[in-house]
């Protein structure tokens, strides 16, 4: 298996937990559960995201590309800053469940779009 298909494995294994942890950590919020507090529901995200765009990086140096000479990867760095700040409102910044509700609905579209555009890339582009 070449370091490309390893760091590919890693990133997609990172995006199911990032995902998954993302509507966990949300539901806590919803219901208002004291596990949101844990220190590890604090720093896991983080550790997750990090290594994921790590991860992002290294294939993208062993294809020596451009991102931005990709329009799919543009679109999906955009829609990443999207997410990152409706992940915000959803989980910290709003005031109200209309307002939660709203931005996670909306982070999770953005997400679907992205895992869309790394899916099926070259039928888009």
């Amino acid at each position: 298996m070449s370091f490309y298909s390893v760091l590919k494995h890693l990133h997609i294994s990172l995006v199911s937990l990032s995902i998954a942890l993302f509507v966990l950590r949300f539901f806590w919020r919803w219901t208002q559960s004291p596990h949101l507090q844990s220190r590890w529901v604090k720093l896991t995200p983080h550790l997750i995201d990090s290594l994921l765009l790590l991860s992002a990086i290294g294939m993208l140096i062993q294809v020596w590309g451009n991102p931005f000479a990709l329009p799919w990867l543009r679109y999906k760095i955009i829609l990443l800053c999207a997410y990152i700040a409706l992940g915000s409102v959803a989980l910290k910044r709003a005031q109200n469940r209309r307002g939660q509700a709203l931005a996670f609905t909306f982070a999770l579209l953005c997400l679907a779009a992205m895992v869309t555009l790394a899916m099926y890339k070259p039928a888009l582009f």
